[in-house]
C-alpha cells in the first residue's frame, strides 16, 4: 500500500508540471502576436505621419486577458461576440466597402475621390445605340399583295369627232367597262389593261347643207402599262401608270334623208397615262377612283369619209382584288 502511494506522487507532479509548461507556451504565443499587432498599428501611425494622412486602424489590439486552459461550459469571448454583433448590424454599404474602403485607405499617392471615379469610369467600355429611330415604310406590295385585279365602269366624257372633210359632230357622254390585271414588285406595278368605250354624237348642220346626222363611235383597247405606287397610309395608296398598246375603233354615220353609211373598223398605235386612288377597306378588297387619258387612233375605213383621231378623258370607278 505504502509502495503504491510512492509511485502516485511522482505521476501527479509530472503532470502538474506539463500542466504549468502548457499555460506558460499559450501565454507566450499570445503575447507575441500581441506584439507583432502592436507593431503594426506603430508602423501604420509612422507612414501615416510622413503622408500626412489619417491612421488606419485595420487591426485592433485585443484587451490583455489571462485564459483558463480548461473550463467545463466555454461561451465565445467577449471579443468574438462584439465582431458578430457588428456583422450582423452593419449595413449594405459597409460590408461592400470595406474590402475596397481598406486597401483605399492604405498610404499612398493622394488623389481626390473626384479623379478616383474618373479613373475608374475610364476603364468602363459603354456600348450605346443613338436614340435614332429608323422608321420603315411598308411596300404597297407588303400591304396589299403582290397581284390584283380591277374590274371597273368607266365614264368618257364627251368629245367632238371631226370629219377629215372638215364638218365636226358634238358628242354626247360616252360610257365604257374595263378590266386590269397587275403585279406589283414593291411599290411598282406592271399591268395589262383591257378596254371598251362607246359614244354617241350628232351634228345638225352636216356639211354645211342643213342637214341632221347622227352616229356613235366605239373603241377597244389592249395595252401594256407600267407604273409605280405610293403608299399614303395603311389603307390608301396613290398609283400613276403609262401604257402603250393597239387600239381598233370605228365609227357609224346616220343621215336620215340619206341612205345609213356604216362605216368599216380601222385601228392603230393608241397610248394612256392613268392616276388613281385605291382605298383597301378588307384584307382582299378595295375600291379605287381613277383618271385615264387615251388616245382613239384615226378612221381610214372608209373612202368617202374618215374621222381624225382624238384624246378621250375616261373616269373610271371600281373595285379591286388583291392576291
Amino acid at each position: 500500500m505504502n509502495r503504491n502511494i510512492f509511485l502516485i506522487y511522482p505521476l501527479l507532479f509530472g503532470f502538474a508540471f506539463s500542466l504549468s509548461h502548457a499555460q506558460r507556451g499559450n501565454v507566450d504565443r499570445d503575447e507575441y502576436f500581441r506584439r507583432m499587432e502592436l507593431r503594426a498599428i506603430e508602423l501604420s501611425k509612422k507612414m501615416a505621419e510622413l503622408t500626412g494622412t489619417e491612421p488606419v486602424q485595420v487591426i485592433q489590439p485585443r484587451p490583455t486577458q489571462s485564459t483558463p486552459l480548461y473550463r467545463e461550459n466555454i461561451s465565445p469571448a467577449p471579443e468574438n461576440k462584439s465582431i458578430y454583433q457588428e456583422s450582423e448590424s452593419s449595413t449594405p454599404d459597409d460590408v461592400e466597402a470595406s474590402p475596397q474602403a481598406s486597401f483605399d485607405a492604405l498610404p499612398g499617392p493622394f488623389r481626390p475621390k473626384d479623379e478616383k471615379r474618373e479613373s475608374n469610369s475610364s476603364h468602363q467600355f459603354v456600348d450605346e445605340v443613338s436614340d435614332i429611330s429608323i422608321v420603315v415604310q411598308p411596300t404597297t406590295e407588303e400591304l396589299k399583295g403582290g397581284s390584283f385585279l380591277r374590274p371597273f365602269f368607266i365614264i368618257q366624257a364627251p368629245f367632238d369627232s371631226k370629219l377629215k372633210a372638215g364638218d365636226t359632230f358634238k358628242g354626247d357622254v360616252g360610257s365604257g367597262v374595263g378590266v386590269v390585271v397587275g403585279r406589283r414588285i414593291e411599290n411598282w406595278t406592271m399591268s395589262a389593261r383591257f378596254g371598251y368605250t362607246h359614244q354617241e354624237f350628232s351634228s345638225s348642220n352636216f356639211l354645211g347643207f342643213g342637214l341632221h346626222a347622227d352616229g356613235d363611235v366605239e373603241s377597244l383597247s389592249f395595252t401594256g402599262n407600267l407604273g409605280i405606287a405610293i403608299p399614303l397610309n395603311h389603307k390608301l395608296s396613290f398609283e400613276a401608270s403609262f401604257g402603250l398598246g393597239y387600239s381598233s375603233v370605228s365609227h357609224s354615220l346616220n343621215i336620215p334623208s340619206i341612205n345609213s353609211l356604216d362605216l368599216l373598223s380601222d385601228s392603230g398605235f393608241c397610248y394612256e397615262l392613268s392616276l388613281l386612288l385605291d382605298y383597301s377597306f378588307s384584307e382582299r378588297l378595295s375600291l379605287f377612283l381613277g383618271y385615264r387619258l387615251a388616245g382613239i387612233p384615226e378612221n381610214d375605213g372608209s373612202a368617202l369619209v374618215g374621222f381624225d383621231s382624238v384624246n378621250s378623258h375616261l373616269f373610271e370607278l371600281g373595285m379591286g382584288m388583291n392576291f
